[in-house]
């Protein structure tokens, strides 16, 4: 049994398992912004979740790449008779035990991601119609915006009155929520229009890993036009201290940084005074509500 061939495949091993973790592995709540844009340079992620073509590409070639090193470097009939003396002993018998296990536990992770994938695409994203257009009685809030200084996917800092004369929606979502957030920043696009003149706002809700840095990932993830800022803060409490104060509902699960929450989508006039809530809306009753506030502030 010859060692340099049993270390190159161990070696091919190690290599693989760790590549296909790096871009399976649940990422813990307090996992630092570095892993997820490093993981997002090396595979992309779509909106489903799933790496871009690319990234399977990656996650393919890379392995059999090695591989085929192996197999040129020794010929093939020396790898297979050195696995074959390996497999023979108990310590080579352990360790393709173990190598099983691990390959299981990272099928597990792939079948996951899978499945919230699935998830995600069997949503149907144009919502059915309402049965009546927005009541003219529609509840209105009518209180000036909480206060607020944020940073978008640009670097610049936004807060309640930077977008004052224009219309904004604003809701909260972020980057690992794989089922309502989508959903929701998809209704409110739909909803909106460049020309409209309004302005989309998405302040986070995992400030822990959606950091300023990882703003412009998220952001192109997203697919966010020219009027959408996703904001975040380098300070948690600026960002989590708005909750509270949008009447916004949480719970984050801090091992796993999973966080419920309700898809709350605000509508914001001209003025810089909140107006309508909404949960989950349909995108024809955000249109009408930023026409409103919007025909209101011109005197019609």
């Amino acid at each position: 049994m010859k060692k340099s061939v049993l270390l190159a495949i161990c070696i091919w091993l190690g290599a693989t398992l760790l590549w296909w973790a790096f871009a399976f592995a649940p990422t813990p709540g307090a996992a630092p912004a570095w892993l997820e844009a490093a993981r997002s340079a090396c595979f992309g992620r779509m909106p489903n979740g799933l790496p871009e073509p690319y990234g399977w590409m990656g996650l393919v070639l890379s392995p059999a790449i090695l591989a085929i090193a192996i197999l040129f470097v020794w010929s093939p009939q020396e790898v297979f008779a050195t696995l074959k003396q390996a497999l023979s002993l108990k310590v080579g018998q352990v360790f393709t035990a173990v190598t099983l296990i691990l390959i299981g536990g990272e099928s597990v992770w792939v079948a996951q991601k899978f499945s919230a994938a699935l998830e995600i695409e069997s949503v149907d994203f144009s919502a059915p119609t309402p049965d009546v257009q927005l009541p003219d009685n529609y509840p209105q809030v009518n209180k000036d915006l909480p206060a607020f200084s944020l940073v978008d996917q640009h670097g610049n800092t936004i807060g309640e009155k930077t977008f004052l004369g224009r219309p904004v929606v604003l809701t909260f979502a972020f980057a690992h929520c794989a089922t309502v957030c989508p959903v929701i920043i998809h209704q409110v696009l739909q909803g909106l229009k460049e020309d409209d003149g309004a302005e989309f706002l998405v302040i986070t809700l995992d400030p822990w890993r959606d950091t300023p840095g990882s703003l412009p990932t998220i952001a192109k993830e997203w697919e966010l036009p020219s009027f959408a800022h996703v904001l975040s803060h380098k300070t948690i409490e600026e960002v989590t201290r708005l909750f509270p104060l949008f009447n916004m509902p949480t719970s984050r699960n801090d091992k796993t940084g999973d966080i419920t929450h309700p898809a709350l989508v605000f509508v914001i006039n001209p003025q810089g005074q909140w107006v309508y809530t909404f949960n989950n809306p349909h995108p024809s009753w955000l249109s009408e509500a930023v026409r409103r506030v919007s025909l209101k502030h011109a005197g019609i």
